[in-house]
């Protein structure tokens, strides 16, 4: 017997987001069930060089693969379904502008990297971006920290990476009260 569409697309999308290192499998099977579950292994993109162990389940591109998949999907494929973007090393520069841009509809994004600033005009178009989590000195290097950069227009969840003491973070307050929807402020020191 065959079950209605609907009720297939569910189970398959119900099994895919229940083992997210399963989804590629779940592709094989036919067709449209690659056209249901694929976009849920891009909902999470992670740039990094850690061990795939060590990052919940979520696929991770490496910095050589990443230039691969960027070229190889529609521009729009990574704006409807990359949701939340962690960037801990970064390919070349070209390579990350591509990504940034791809993903330009992101509402979360870690920022590991050394250097982010040469992209600040990318992460300043990313109108959905609501949560952010980053080393803001690295944003803003040489120079005071902008908060009411359009980078920030949007943020309600703001986490804060600096290698700081404890007693250095009301240097932060006067221009955190100037993000306009900022709701929560979490600080990471030493990290």
């Amino acid at each position: 017997p065959r079950l209605p569409p609907e009720l297939e697309r569910a189970i398959f999308e119900i099994s895919a987001l229940s083992h997210l290192p399963g989804i590629p499998t779940l592709m094989r099977v036919a067709w449209r069930v690659k056209e249901w579950v694929e976009p849920l292994m891009y909902r999470v993109v992670m740039v990094s060089g850690a061990s795939p162990r060590k990052m919940l389940g979520f696929p991770i591109f490496r910095e050589y693969i990443l230039p691969l998949v960027v070229e190889n999907k529609p521009s729009e494929f990574f704006q409807d379904n990359v949701k939340h973007l962690f960037l801990e090393s970064a390919p070349d520069q070209a390579a990350t502008e591509a990504l940034l841009t791809a993903c330009s509809h992101i509402i979360s994004l870690v920022l590991l990297m050394r250097d982010p600033s040469p992209y600040m005009s990318l992460l300043a178009s990313m109108r959905c971006l609501q949560r952010l989590s980053v080393e803001v000195e690295a944003l803003f290097p040489g120079r005071d920290i902008d908060f009411i950069h359009p980078l920030f227009r949007n943020v309600t969840h703001l986490e804060i990476f600096h290698h700081f003491q404890p007693s250095q973070m009301a240097e932060f307050y006067p221009g955190l009260a100037l993000v306009p929807n900022l709701t929560h402020v979490a600080f990471h020191s030493g990290f």
